[in-house]
């Protein structure tokens, strides 16, 4: 905490001096307008010159923060990161140092930009929130040519164990088999992977499952309903007392899930036959994209190349659970 607080007052020092500062991004909440291992640029900005949708750098409790202002008013603003589903505290005039003016990104240097959506009237917060989240978002980062995947995660001591496949494979409730066993979760149903040096790294989303009424008891304990994702749909949403870890882990295996009639069989795939299913699980918004498909299809072909894809057959039975988890859990590791 020492250490953090040193780190603000020579921020807000090197910004007072020289006008610019320049940090490293580490975390995930600023998603997808940042992400880990970018590099800002922040200018030191009159505090009524500060308006929502500019992303500023916070001190606050002792810490550093770059986040999103979504709203100004009485002298205070409220921030808030992009991935993240409810704001921070107001913010004083005095914890807002600066403004983000550059993103540096591997060899290119962006701008930071905003768009304002209206939703439908009448469309519920939660709709909004689920439809943003799990699908524009993905969706948008596929058009950027980034590895994202229908799949779920799962922190363990060896790395990230996912779980891909079509709706209604059974990935979020494997990734919950595996919370409830000890592991943190790291996303599901959206898979983001980072290249970096040659290793795929597994970004964390957010904190939360969603789950079909008849997996609950199974995994939630009780009888009760969760919140509804949305309207539409019967899905609840899993998030209390939820282990979620919110550091990018290296891909340790990625399961294709199929069904069984018989006994749980696990089998590597070759790169052919993995970058085949890879495409099939990807998030796509525009087939008709080349250049975003390309560079898409390049980097699942690299993910394939590693050999940590495996088909994964099991029966789709609750009660098989600890069974499936321990079989997963023994290959994973190698033994």
């Amino acid at each position: 905490m020492q250490l953090e607080a040193v780190k603000c007052e020579l921020a807000a020092e090197v910004l007072r001096s020289a006008g610019e500062l320049r940090l490293r991004v580490t975390g995930s909440s600023m998603l997808s307008a940042l992400w880990p291992g970018d590099e800002v640029i922040i200018r030191l900005q009159p505090f009524d010159a500060v308006r929502p949708c500019h992303i500023v750098l916070v001190a606050r409790d002792g810490s550093l923060c770059v986040h999103r202002v979504v709203a100004a008013r009485n002298g205070l603003v409220t921030t808030r990161g992009d991935a993240l589903p409810s704001a921070d505290p107001p913010t004083a005039p005095d914890q807002v140092l600066g403004v983000v003016v550059s993103i540096l990104r591997g060899s290119a240097r962006l701008t930071p930009r905003s768009r304002r959506c209206w939703p439908h009237p009448g469309a519920p917060p939660k709709t909004i929130r689920h439809l943003f989240l799990d699908q524009v978002m993905p969706l948008v980062l596929g058009r950027m040519g980034r590895a994202v995947l229908h799949a779920s995660a799962v922190a363990t001591p060896g790395g990230a164990v996912a779980f891909a496949g079509e709706a209604g494979r059974g990935k979020s409730t494997l990734a919950g088999a595996f919370v409830n066993r000890g592991a943190s979760l790291l996303t599901d149903d959206c898979l983001l992977l980072d290249e970096t040096g040659g290793a795929f790294h597994v970004v964390p989303s957010y904190p939360g499952l969603r789950l079909w009424p008849d997996v609950v008891p199974a995994l939630a304990g009780g009888s009760g309903a969760l919140p509804r994702v949305c309207h539409y749909s019967s899905k609840g949403r899993l998030q209390r007392a939820l282990p979620f870890s919110s550091q990018p882990l290296p891909l340790r295996r990625l399961y294709l899930l199929a069904e069984s009639a018989d006994g749980i069989s696990i089998a590597p795939l070759t790169p052919r036959d993995a970058l085949i299913e890879l495409v099939k699980c990807s998030y796509v918004l525009d087939v008709t994209d080349r250049s975003a498909l390309k560079l898409q299809f390049e980097t699942l072909s690299r993910v394939a190349a590693l050999c940590l894809v495996c088909r994964l057959a099991y029966p789709r039975d609750l009660a098989r659970l600890p069974e499936l988890h321990a079989a997963i859990t023994q290959h994973a590791n190698g033994r």
